[in-house]
């Protein structure tokens, strides 16, 4: 943890000032006794760095790596979430899509099926075929076109047949003469 690190690194600074204090006594003691300074070298000296400093610097690396190696976990696992919470978010957002499409479809698919359904009845002849279809938008607007254009069909039709009706019926009434004034048919 850092506060074990920052402990760590309050006991090295203080070993690393000792050490100091013993390397400026290193000098003088060369100067006057030779083998008084190779003593203080070996007895006091190297167990110092050994024994001390070099076990914190070793504890402080392995409290390092175990931290670096925490910090990569958390960072694993934030990302695990992260990329979970995309996916939810992207199952989600392709449900809603597929939902408004199919609302679409079905909102614009249903009249155009009524309205191929009653173009089918006019083209066998059923005139007075209508849609039922109330929506102001443009499929609306082409139902009611559609409706307007079966009556005007009706009634061209039931015109048409009426006047053919008659000419029909005058057609046996009519007497039609040729040149010798013989009747024909």
């Amino acid at each position: 943890t850092a506060e074990r690190s920052l402990a760590l690194l309050a006991q090295l600074d203080q070993e690393f000032s000792d050490y100091q204090a013993m390397m400026r006594e290193l000098p003088s003691a060369m100067e006057e006794d030779p083998a008084a300074a190779q003593v203080l070298f070996d007895e006091r000296l190297t167990p110092h760095s050994r024994d001390r400093m070099v076990p914190l610097f070793h504890d402080l690396q392995e409290g390092a790596a175990t931290d670096v190696t925490r910090g990569l976990r958390n960072a694993e696992r934030a990302m695990a979430r992260a990329k979970a919470q995309r996916n939810y978010v992207t199952l989600f957002s392709l449900a809603v899509a597929l939902a408004m499409g199919s609302l679409i479809a079905w909102s614009i698919g249903r009249p155009l099926a009524k309205l191929t359904g009653a173009t089918a009845n006019v083209a066998k002849g059923r005139l007075d075929t209508r849609v039922d279809i109330q929506s102001r938008d443009e499929i609306g607007k082409l139902a009611r076109s559609f409706n307007e254009m079966a009556a005007g069909l009706q009634t061209t039709t039931v015109a048409k047949t009426y006047v053919d009706d008659i000419i029909s019926s005058m057609r046996e009434m009519l007497i039609v003469t040729g040149q010798q004034l013989d009747i024909r048919r």
